[in-house]
C-alpha cells in the first residue's frame, strides 16, 4: 500500500507541475520545497534526452532585416511563436525572459518552421526539427551565444512492478526513438 500511495502522491504532485507551468509554482502552491516537488516528478519519469532551441530565420528574412546582435533587440523582429510570449536566453549566469511579439501565433511546430523558412520572420524551433534546414542553408540561427538551457525530455509514467505489456512497448519504443533522435552527430 505504500507503495501506491507514494505513486499517488508523486502525481498529484506531476499534476500540480502542469498546472503551474513550473516547478516553482507547484512547490509554492504545495507547500514544499522545489527540490521535494522535483524529487517527486522524478519518480515518475524516464529521461530520453535534451533538446537543444535555436533561434531561426530564412536567409529571405534577414535580406530585409539584420539579424539581432542581442536578445533584447528581438522587440524590433517579427517572431514567430507558439503561444509563448516570452522567451529565456542564458547570459551571463543569469536566465532573461525577454518579451516577444509577431504576426503569427500557432499550436503547430511544423507550422512555425515552414513559416520561419518562408521568410516570415524569427522562430524558436528545436534543433532536432531544424538541422537538415541549417546545414542546406535554408535557415540561419541567430543568438546562439545566448542559448537557453536545452529542454528535457522525458516519459513521464507510475512506476508500477507489473506493468501493463502495451505501455512496455510504448515506453521501449519512444526510448529507442528518441536515442536516435538525440544522438550527437559523432556518434
Amino acid at each position: 500500500m505504500g507503495a501506491s500511495l507514494d505513486a499517488l502522491v508523486a502525481m498529484t504532485v506531476f499534476a500540480r507541475v502542469v498546472g503551474a507551468h513550473s516547478f516553482s509554482g507547484a512547490a509554492a502552491r504545495l507547500g514544499l520545497s522545489r527540490p521535494a516537488v522535483s524529487t517527486r516528478v522524478a519518480a515518475l519519469e524516464r529521461r530520453l534526452g535534451t533538446e537543444k532551441r535555436l533561434i531561426c530565420g530564412a536567409p529571405a528574412y534577414f535580406a530585409r532585416r539584420a539579424p539581432p546582435a542581442t536578445p533584447h533587440e528581438l522587440a524590433a523582429h517579427n517572431c514567430l511563436r507558439l503561444k509563448d510570449s516570452k522567451w529565456d536566453f542564458r547570459l551571463e549566469g543569469r536566465t532573461p525572459v525577454v518579451p516577444v511579439s509577431g504576426t503569427l501565433v500557432v499550436d503547430d511546430i511544423a507550422v512555425l518552421r515552414e513559416a520561419a523558412l518562408e521568410g516570415l520572420g524569427l522562430a524558436r524551433l528545436p534543433r532536432s526539427l531544424v538541422d537538415a534546414d541549417l546545414r542546406e542553408g535554408r535557415l540561419r540561427s541567430v543568438l546562439e551565444a545566448y542559448a537557453p538551457e536545452p529542454l528535457v525530455i522525458s516519459l513521464v509514467y507510475p512506476q508500477r512492478k507489473h506493468m501493463p505489456q502495451r505501455v512496455r512497448v510504448f515506453i521501449d519504443f519512444m526510448t529507442e526513438h528518441f536515442r536516435k533522435v538525440f544522438r550527437s552527430p559523432d556518434d
